[in-house]
């Protein structure tokens, strides 16, 4: 279902809505427009638009429902400046592909929604500076397994659970977890957790969550601690590789 600030509103029952720019040009989705449902698919053609650049609001607000969003190569996605992308009340919002999915803006999963920005291909994520992905009481996962995530704004998570895939760094932005769930998968250096904070204080606290080693950590032939400032970590299936690993007692 969209809506129009001309038009009205359009609605779109087991069936697929076109939306087209002119061919090899932005396609653009006003600061008006709000677009939303219980199950809906935005994707590409050949013949269509090179870019869609998102300045309103894209909801998935229908629980057990989903919303996909499909870039290929070349053909990329863009929140603006006033654009928001949201899974919410237990919705799906999914962006997957081979394309660049860029925000900076806001992208946020809500009331037990599952917002994946990175899936089935080698798509490529940047949050931008300035820009934020939130969760709480939620599913958050960003960077696809075979494409990358370059965090330069924030990343928060309460009460959720945030999985990081796919060759991922956050070196100018910043990762917060308090009462989380955090799933390292991917591959990773010690550098690309230097702003990540677990917890509301630096230490051990009561909210700083489970962190759990999925993909590797390539430690760049030196040493990696875990103490009383990273806490203890679990095991998943992970693997610690290239260098020195140290547990304080503390940890």
């Amino acid at each position: 279902m969209f809506e129009d600030p001309e038009y009205g509103w359009i609605y779109a029952h087991g069936s697929f809505v076109h939306l087209l720019g002119a061919d090899g040009e932005m396609l653009t989705l006003g600061p008006d427009l709000w677009l939303h449902g219980s199950t809906g698919y935005i994707s590409f053609s050949g013949s269509g638009a090179a870019a869609i650049e998102l300045q309103g609001t894209l909801s998935a607000d229908v629980s057990g429902r989903t919303i996909t969003v499909a870039t290929t190569t070349n053909k990329d996605f863009t929140i603006a400046s006033t654009g928001v992308a949201e899974a919410i009340n237990g919705g799906n919002l999914t962006f997957s592909g081979a394309g660049t999915v860029t925000n900076n803006n806001q992208m946020s999963a809500t009331g037990g929604g599952t917002l994946t920005v990175g899936q089935f291909g080698a798509t490529t994520v940047v949050n931008a500076a300035g820009a934020s992905i939130t969760a709480t009481d939620s599913t958050l996962n960003l960077g696809a397994n075979a494409g990358t995530f370059d965090n330069d704004g924030t990343v928060s998570v309460d009460n959720s659970t945030l999985k990081l895939d796919g060759d991922w760094n956050t070196d100018d932005g910043t990762i917060t977890a308090l009462s989380s769930t955090v799933q390292l998968a991917g591959t990773f250096v010690p550098a690309d957790l230097t702003n990540f904070q677990r917890g509301s204080t630096a230490g051990i606290d009561a909210d700083d969550g489970t962190v759990e080693l999925r993909g590797t950590l390539d430690m760049e032939a030196g040493e990696f601690t875990l103490d009383a400032t990273s806490g203890p970590w679990q095991l998943v299936g992970g693997t610690f590789t290239n260098g020195t690993l140290k547990i304080d007692s503390a940890a």
